[in-house]
């Protein structure tokens, strides 16, 4: 019960995080393809709502699932009785197949080479952001036991 609600409000704390990357990233897309005006997503996506304030409001329901989903998501990290590989790969596993739908349904077109370059991209930022992460907890175990007495 104390990870469900853990896990709950993890992923509630996340949601507005992820509307905001997912803001940030339409922005930047609209910017680099020098749209006239905000489209949160391709053609084609915005193109199955009545107007882009619809598809603006559904893409933001589904970056704050992503969010949601990345947050929640952490509380694997607090296994303690499983190895940081077990930890590291159950999480990658349970984000990309979470997140990979959303990315889909949110306008990621569909088709073989894009899907094998999205998962080369997946793998690749979340094999940085994990190399990031261990350097900085290495790091802060290292200090740690520097102030321990000896």
């Amino acid at each position: 019960m104390k990870n469900l609600k853990s896990i709950i409000s993890r992923s509630l704390i996340s949601a507005p995080i992820g509307v905001t990357i997912g803001l940030i990233f339409a922005l930047i897309f609209c910017q680099v393809n020098n749209l006239p005006q905000f489209t949160p997503s391709t053609e084609n996506f915005v193109s199955l709502f009545v107007n882009p304030v619809q598809a603006t409001f559904a893409s933001m329901i589904i970056w704050a699932l992503m969010g949601a989903i990345y947050g929640g998501s952490t509380i694997i990290f607090e296994q303690e009785r499983w190895s940081i590989t077990r930890q590291t790969f159950s999480h990658f596993l349970i984000t990309y197949m979470l997140v990979t739908p959303l990315s889909i349904l949110a306008g990621m077109p569909f088709n073989l080479t894009i899907f094998w370059g999205y998962t080369l991209n997946y793998c690749v930022v979340y094999f940085i952001i994990w190399l990031a992460t261990m350097f900085f907890s290495r790091k802060m175990v290292e200090q740690l036991n520097e102030r321990i007495p000896k």
